[in-house]
């Protein structure tokens, strides 16, 4: 189990999104460009605990993240599977099934381009999620670091932090707008998307 310290916020346009990424491959990073699928679960009311399956280049991991989806550390719990196709479409299906089952709960296809900036102790990801619609957003995660540290490295960078990026509100909204509801989807459509990241 790996303890993240992160702040997430949006990023306003595409033309600033170009203008990070350009700014960051000019220094001196280990750039990775990342292309995800993500099954994401979760319950509104209670936001301490979600269920993440996906494909990122062709790697496939469940992932658990415990802890506020606001808050700036969380512990995650990862495992790899092997798994065709079908087989992702056929857990993904699970996952929604679990989720039918809580009174206020989300699961839906997230689609996500990720250009991810390493340092030693820092990854700052650039991404863009996408299905229904999209936004471009940013991800800074500093090991072995205070909260304040943190808010002032990200400053730093020339991100603006938006303490509501993880709003109640705003959460349901983008997930609305942005993510299609799992179970909106048709299974042939859907085996056609997780097709694409294989």
């Amino acid at each position: 189990m790996a303890l993240e310290r992160e702040i997430r916020g949006f990023i306003n346009s595409k033309s600033d999104f170009e203008f990070f990424i350009k700014t960051f491959q000019s220094q001196d990073y280990k750039y990775k460009f990342v292309q995800r699928l993500s099954i994401v679960a979760g319950d509104y009311l209670q936001r301490d605990l979600e269920t993440r399956l996906r494909i990122s280049n062709g790697k496939i991991t469940l992932v658990q993240k415990k802890g506020d989806i606001g808050a700036t550390s969380r512990d995650e719990i990862e495992m790899e599977l092997d798994l065709n196709a079908e087989q992702f479409q056929e857990l993904a299906l699970m996952i929604n099934n679990l989720s039918l089952k809580i009174s206020d709960s989300y699961c839906f296809l997230a689609r996500h381009d990720n250009h991810i900036f390493k340092s030693n102790n820092m990854e700052i990801k650039l991404f863009k999620q996408y299905a229904k619609g999209e936004f471009y957003g940013y991800e800074v995660e500093i090991n072995d670091i205070s909260e304040n540290e943190l808010e002032k490295t990200v400053k730093d960078l020339g991100f603006e932090i938006d303490k509501n990026f993880d709003e109640d509100s705003i959460v349901r909204h983008r997930n609305s707008e942005i993510n299609y509801p799992l179970g909106e989807i048709k299974e042939k459509e859907l085996l056609d998307i997780i097709r694409l990241y294989y």
